[in-house]
C-alpha cells in the first residue's frame, strides 16, 4: 500500500489545525498528566498546557497513562479551582 499526501487548502482555507486551535481557547482548560506515563513524557503536557491560553498543568506523580479513582479528588479540586 502507498500513502500519498491528501489534497492540501486552497490559500485562503483558516488554517484549523489543533495547534492553532488550542491557541484559541477561551473556557478554563486543566491539562492532567501522569508522571509515570510509559509513553508520553510529562514535557507533552506541559507543551501542550503553554499552548492555551490561562491552561493549568496538573501532574499527577502517582499515575501513568489512564487516571485511577485515586486521583479523582486531586483532579476535582484542580477542576473547582480554575
Amino acid at each position: 500500500m502507498e500513502l500519498r499526501p491528501g489534497p492540501r487548502p486552497a490559500a485562503d482555507t483558516p488554517d484549523i489545525t489543533a495547534i492553532n486551535l488550542r491557541r484559541t481557547l477561551t473556557l478554563p482548560t486543566l491539562v492532567v498528566h501522569g508522571r509515570a506515563d510509559p509513553f508520553f513524557p510529562v514535557g507533552n503536557g506541559e507543551a501542550l498546557a503553554a499552548t492555551i491560553p490561562a491552561a493549568r498543568l496538573l501532574v499527577l506523580d502517582d499515575m501513568g497513562t489512564a487516571l485511577r479513582d485515586a486521583a479523582a479528588d486531586k483532579v476535582a479540586g484542580a477542576m473547582l479551582a480554575l
